[in-house]
């Protein structure tokens, strides 16, 4: 493996210690302020994280809502399937509806027509 690939290899540079930066002036070791120890507990603050967090407490804080309106939608759709239930009861009962009508219809105007045969015949 080259140093270039070291460099850009990126388990590479969490496994490998934290650079050292010498002061010329002093002839002093600088290390870094925040050392793995440190990155490792403020990971949590990364955004997607805290993305996460909202987005869950969001999702507790809706959950009654989002209950709430699964009810009502149930609800619903039982009172639409009751009137689809209706509507297909009636179209299935309409023919015997419609001879039902018919039948009182003819019985009527033969009964007229008879009448009216009788009272001709009555007075001639």
């Amino acid at each position: 493996m080259s140093t270039q690939q070291n460099a850009t290899d990126p388990h590479q540079r969490w496994n490998s210690p934290p650079p050292t930066y010498i002061n010329a002036t002093t002839a002093t070791r600088l290390t870094p302020y925040l050392t793995l120890p440190h990155h490792l507990s403020l990971a949590w603050l990364a955004t997607p994280i805290l993305s996460l967090i909202f987005i869950a407490f969001r999702l507790f804080m809706s959950s009654s809502d989002a209950q709430a309106a699964a009810e009502d939608a149930k609800r619903s759709l039982l009172a639409s399937c009751a009137a689809a239930e209706r509507s297909a009861t009636v179209a299935a009962n309409l023919p015997l509806f419609m001879a039902e009508g018919t039948n009182r219809l003819i019985e009527k105007s033969v009964n007229g027509s008879i009448e009216v045969a009788k009272d001709t015949m009555i007075f001639s």
